[in-house]
């Protein structure tokens, strides 16, 4: 079993009738940026800039684009930072995240919300894709598709 969650203590209460399915049985992917491991994939290591203090956005975005193969990392970012930061100007988002104005105008989200997109056949996010995984496997399918 694949969880996928902010970080792991979320008061489970008494963790002792549980213990063997929470250690063995559970595979824990943790958003928390702090709680990560070292070697955390760069997909897990983006889905953490939801709980990254604002202070740290830009950081954490120099170092996943540095490390970031492709455009779909950057598709990923640009729609976290989007959806985190909302209500900001695109001034506002470069400066916070250290992105050009041409990543975000490269970004499906910002087609979307400017009206420079298609209306059909654009295509799908990851957020929309984490609903059909049934497991790490299909994470990683995903991935290798998708580059």
């Amino acid at each position: 079993m694949l969880v996928l969650c902010p970080q792991r203590d979320l008061g489970f209460g008494d963790p002792e009738p549980v213990e063997e399915f929470l250690e063995r049985r559970v595979r824990w992917i943790e958003l928390d940026p702090a709680r990560q491991p070292p070697d955390a994939p760069l997909l897990q290591r983006a889905l953490g800039l939801l709980m990254e203090p604002e202070g740290r956005i830009a950081s954490t975005v120099g170092e996943l684009c540095g490390q970031a193969e492709g455009a779909v990392l950057l598709e990923v970012i640009t729609a976290i930072v989007g959806t985190r930061l909302k209500g900001r100007s695109i001034d506002e988002l470069c400066a916070m995240t250290g992105l050009s104005l041409e990543d975000f105008r490269q970004s499906v989200v910002y087609r979307e919300i400017y009206g420079t997109g298609e209306a059909d056949g654009i295509a799908q996010g990851l957020a929309e894709a984490l609903l059909d995984f049934g497991g790490a496997d299909d994470l990683r399918a995903w991935l290798a598709q998708h580059g």
